[in-house]
């Protein structure tokens, strides 16, 4: 089942949340997340990413997975590499783009 599917079904609506508030030396991240409280598996659609950033969405969170897979840091999250994402059922992700850019490009979080 989509996330489409879902809502056309009138079952759930799945969320998903995007924003751009987390900041490092040079580099700041653009997160993206998904939360599924449907009992089956939901893909997103991913936001695409900008042409200008040379990386893809990194997985950081995702409770469905086992443990250390589940919550990795961004340097070592797994790549998506696909335009949607599968969230299986009452879980939650979390993926991660870092915006490339010179400083002060981006806005800082609070």
């Amino acid at each position: 089942m989509t996330r489409r599917d879902a809502q056309t079904s009138g079952l759930e609506r799945p969320l998903a949340l995007a924003g751009l508030h987390a900041a490092k030396p040079a580099r700041s991240l653009s997160v993206h997340g998904m939360l599924n409280a449907y009992w089956e598996p939901l893909t997103f659609e991913l936001p695409p990413v900008p042409a200008e950033c040379p990386q893809a969405w990194r997985r950081c969170i995702d409770t469905a997975l086992r443990p250390p897979d589940d919550i990795r840091p961004w340097e070592t999250a797994a790549v998506v590499g696909q335009a949607t994402y599968v969230v299986q059922p009452r879980s939650v992700g979390l993926l991660a783009l870092a915006l490339e850019g010179p400083p002060g490009m981006f806005p800082q979080g609070p």
